[in-house]
């Protein structure tokens, strides 16, 4: 059986981890999710203070000098690609097992998982939220009771705007749907079963 794999992205405070939760409690049987955040813990706990994955997406630029455009893309991709031997090892499980994942995380290379050729069926969705104000107070939603959080993020707002643009310039080189997360959500659950189920 050729696994399902079902990576649902994008930056911070767009809605990813609620779209995979409900699709995993409400529509997937049968599947395993995993949050790439937890990836990124294990690294963490196992890798050198000055590794990018100490670092979060939208400050990695710092590795790099000022932030600029290039240095927020270029330290992003560096920060994303940090767990792709631990998604590879996943994915490999799920070519020998037949197990069908879904994938929630900022840590998502296309090519990681295309690469994979016919073994595996991807259906990547990204998730965005284009209304600038909207974004904020989804930030603020998330970042409820954690202000420090808050603050952190909001410092980098404009780093994590600027990410969130390279990964729509991206999605479209690489066809992947691109799911605005705007006011209406029941629209953007009925599109984002419109992909996984293809």
């Amino acid at each position: 059986m050729t696994p399902h794999i079902i990576p649902v992205y994008g930056v911070n405070g767009v809605g990813k981890s609620l779209f995979a939760n409900f699709l995993l409690s409400n529509y997937l049987e049968n599947y395993e999710g995993m949050s790439t955040d937890n990836l990124r813990t294990i690294l963490r706990r196992t890798t050198n203070p000055d590794h990018v994955i100490q670092q979060s997406s939208y400050c990695a630029w710092t590795l790099f000098g000022e932030e600029t455009r290039e240095n927020t893309i270029k330290g992003f991709k560096l920060y994303r690609d940090a767990p792709s031997q631990l998604i590879k090892f996943l994915l490999d499980r799920a070519i020998y097992e037949g197990v069908n994942m879904v994938f929630e995380g900022i840590h998502f290379n296309p090519e990681t998982y295309f690469q994979y050729g016919d073994s595996i069926r991807a259906r990547p969705v990204l998730i965005t939220v284009k209304d600038e104000s909207t974004h904020i107070q989804r930030l603020k939603d998330k970042c409820q009771g954690r202000q420090g959080l808050y603050d952190r993020i909001m410092g980098y707002f404009h780093s994590v705007r600027s990410i969130q643009e390279f990964l729509i310039q991206e999605a479209e080189e690489y066809n992947i749907p691109v799911i605005d997360n705007d006011k209406d959500t029941s629209k953007v659950v009925r599109k984002v079963l419109e992909v996984v189920s293809k």
